[in-house]
Order: C-alpha cells, then sequence, then structure tokens
C-alpha cells in the first residue's frame, strides 16, 4: 500500500509541475491516475461496485454544477459559451474525473469546494508577488498538490478517511 501511495503522489505532483509551469499536463497522465486511484479504493473498501457508484454521483454532481455554471454565462452574454478550453482547462476536467473515482461524496464535494478557493487565493497571492498578467489558474496543479497532502496524511494519520464520509460527517456534526 506504500508502493501504491508513493506512486499516487508522484503522479500527482507531476501533474502540479506540468500545470504550473506550463499550464497544460500530459493527456497519458489521466488513466494513469485514475488506475491508481481505483486500485487504491479497492485496498481501502475492498468494493469496486462503491467507487463506480460514488465516482457517478460524483460526476452528476460535477455535470449539474457545470449546467449552472453554463447557464449563468448564456444568461449573462445572451449566447452559449464554451465554458471547455477558454473557462476551463480539459486537464482540470480530468483530474476532477479521476478525483470523483477516488473520494466519497461528501469528500468529493469538501474537496471540490476547498480546492477552488485554494486555487483562486494561491493564484491571487502569486499576482500580488510576481505582478504576472496572466489570467490562467492552474486549477488541476493546485488541486493535485491539495490532493497529494490529503492522501498522504490518510495515508499516515487515521484521522480522516478519503473513501469514507463517516470521518466527515462526524466532526461536521460536532460543529453544528
Amino acid at each position: 500500500m506504500l508502493l501504491l501511495t508513493l506512486l499516487m503522489v508522484g503522479v500527482l505532483l507531476g501533474i502540479m509541475v506540468q500545470d504550473m509551469l506550463w499550464r497544460a499536463v500530459y493527456l497519458w497522465v489521466f488513466p494513469l491516475l485514475l488506475i491508481l486511484f481505483i486500485v487504491a479504493w479497492f485496498f481501502q473498501r475492498r468494493d469496486v461496485t462503491l467507487a463506480v457508484v460514488a465516482g457517478l454521483i460524483n460526476i452528476s454532481f460535477l455535470l449539474f454544477q457545470f449546467l449552472l455554471v453554463s447557464l449563468y454565462f448564456y444568461i449573462k452574454n445572451k449566447q452559449i459559451v464554451k465554458l471547455t478550453g477558454t473557462l476551463i482547462g480539459w486537464g482540470d476536467i480530468f483530474f476532477l474525473l479521476c478525483a470523483a473515482f477516488y473520494l466519497s461524496v461528501l469528500n468529493f464535494i469538501f474537496f471540490y469546494v476547498i480546492s477552488l478557493m485554494l486555487a483562486l487565493v494561491c493564484w491571487l497571492l502569486w499576482l500580488g508577488l510576481t505582478k504576472s498578467s496572466s489570467k490562467s489558474i492552474p486549477l488541476a496543479g493546485t488541486q493535485a498538490l491539495l490532493m497529494a497532502i490529503l492522501i498522504v496524511w490518510d495515508r499516515f494519520d487515521r484521522v480522516i478517511d478519503l473513501s469514507s464520509d463517516s470521518w466527515l460527517t462526524i466532526r461536521l456534526l460536532k460543529l453544528a
């Protein structure tokens, strides 16, 4: 399992470096990441069916969210706006599809929201520090870095479980 963790973290850090440096990620990386995520889920849960069901629910969440964003831009611009390529890169979408098959449903939504906020804050800090005029946010790279941190945390400290919603539910109930 340690080897699998190292492979996942290595691929995620590779995505981060590629996206940060070139704002592009090699396409072959995503099927490799998806395979690693599904194998890891199997070793953690021994139930690939549950991974597929959670993945389909997570993808449904993404589709619904993209539909709402498309609707927003349609209303704002009075025309259909192509999201892919200009507003969100294919690498960002492929990364989220891979993550959808690794994280449980609540973990995925939590990861998605936190990673979007983190990417925005990091990008704003980067713009402030470098005076860069780039409008491109390395979303997949930032999300890959966060995912790598979470996987290492999950592996070495049993406080969290990325394949189960129970740890997150318990903490959220304590806050209420």
